[in-house]
């Protein structure tokens, strides 16, 4: 196939579990025409359809960049962070109420999580070592005065 695959196992238990899984108001991305392959994948394990999956991982494969799942990914970080810039955050930081700067903060917001989904996501695409790596020297840098 390619030199970076890898097995993933995915079982019936692991398919059913994702495809329940997410946040509510993400319903739409997740049932978007640009899931159907990976839920089609998924769906076939569960079902245990040797012949399925196989239809589904060549229905991935076949599947250009610019339609992948890790694309939507790239993009929306490239969207979230393309003009960054601290200093609008410290505006925001001393210009919300106190309610509206605990509602950002809360577990509840969403950018509770995504500190792990980005490691996650750095360490399939880069590898453990290299993704702690840039996990630590990000926060060191972020974190300097």
């Amino acid at each position: 196939m390619n030199n970076h695959t890898r097995c993933v196992v995915i079982t019936p238990a692991i398919a059913r579990e994702w495809l329940k899984k997410g946040e509510s108001d993400m319903d739409e991305l997740r049932h978007s025409p640009s899931m159907k392959p990976y839920q089609d994948f998924l769906v076939q394990t569960m079902k245990g359809n040797d012949a399925g999956m196989q239809r589904a991982l060549d229905a991935l494969t076949a599947l250009p960049l610019d339609q992948r799942y890790i694309w939507r990914i790239i993009s929306a970080l490239k969207f979230a962070f393309g003009d960054f810039d601290s200093v609008l955050i410290d505006f925001d930081r001393d210009t919300l109420s106190d309610d509206d700067w605990n509602k950002v903060r809360s577990q509840e917001s969403w950018l509770f999580a995504r500190p792990f989904q980005l490691a996650k996501t750095l360490s399939i695409v880069f590898g453990k070592e290299t993704a702690m790596k840039m996990m630590v020297d990000a926060a060191k840098q972020a974190t300097e005065d």
